[in-house]
């Protein structure tokens, strides 16, 4: 089970120190923190909390609020170990190591359950990839994907080791026009990563909820597929930008913002009373 010893406001604290510290060395510095902040540009699917940039130095900070956040780091150390040039700090919480089982890069299969586990909206730990999901044995789920993953990080994947997967996670079996929409030509780790990571927009965009929407994606028909996933069909933004500026909006006073929208129970209790009362007076219909 995933463990959090670091308070989200906690993190936020830390991270905005690192961040005024690389602003102070002269660093372009892009930081989850809003307040002005870019945010960072995606590292191997996961956006990093810094990303500082100096005359060519590239600079990436995490700062970790636990267990939660290994399969993040892995990839933030699998990116460091492909890119020695760049630097990657890997934050821990106060009082644990700064590097050990948390910060090492994920091997080719563990990176591929916890695509499975990102896919399902299971959160992953390195000890339980699938904690909570998981209803085979664990000797049994590593033979099925010692089948499906190489040690070179090579995918063999079909439609029924896929479905020996699923089952296994509790989840229904997938129909064949939805593993070859989601994974028809899925040959290494990577590929199968960004395969979860596309599916991943589908399923936010549509549904909002992984769980909700394996089950839905996975058990339609194939027309009813297609159907869902037109919703999200690349569309050309020219029609919205040809579109006349407003020239009628009238700037609120900052002190009359909380007015927008807002109405208490009790105004609104008044106003369907009075309104009952007008609907019983003569000459009204």
């Amino acid at each position: 089970m995933e463990k959090i010893v670091l308070s989200p406001k906690e993190h936020d604290r830390i991270v905005r120190e690192e961040a005024l510290k690389l602003l102070h060395d002269g660093f372009d510095v892009q930081a989850r923190l809003g307040g002005g902040f870019k945010r960072p540009d995606p590292v191997h699917g996961y956006r990093p909390d810094i990303r500082a940039a100096k005359d060519g130095r590239l600079v990436i900070v995490e700062v970790t609020k636990g267990s939660i956040d290994w399969p993040k780091t892995s990839a933030l150390e699998r990116y460091s170990q492909e890119n020695p040039d760049i630097e990657v700090r890997i934050i821990p919480p106060k009082g644990t190591p700064p590097s050990g089982s948390d910060t090492e890069a994920a091997e080719p299969r563990q990176r591929f359950l916890i695509a499975i586990a990102k896919m399902l909206g299971v959160n992953p730990t390195k000890d339980s990839i699938l904690y909570g999901a998981l209803l085979c044995p664990p000797w049994l789920l590593n033979e099925i994907v010692e089948k499906i993953v190489g040690t070179d990080g090579s995918v063999s994947l079909d439609l029924t080791n896929f479905n020996r997967v699923m089952v296994n996670c509790r989840r229904p079996l997938a129909s064949a026009h939805f593993f070859y929409w989601a994974f028809s030509g899925v040959t290494t780790v990577d590929a199968f990563e960004a395969a979860v990571d596309r599916y991943r927009v589908f399923a936010m965009w549509i549904f909002g909820n992984f769980k909700f929407a394996y089950r839905t994606f996975a058990t339609r028909s194939k027309a009813e597929l297609e159907e869902l996933t037109t919703r999200f069909s690349q569309r050309d933004g020219g029609s919205y930008r040809a579109r006349s500026e407003f020239n009628e909006i009238a700037e609120i006073p900052k002190d009359d913002l909380h007015l927008l929208g807002y109405l208490s129970s009790a105004r609104i209790e008044v106003l369907f009373f009075l309104e009952s009362l007008a609907g019983g007076m003569p000459g009204r219909s």
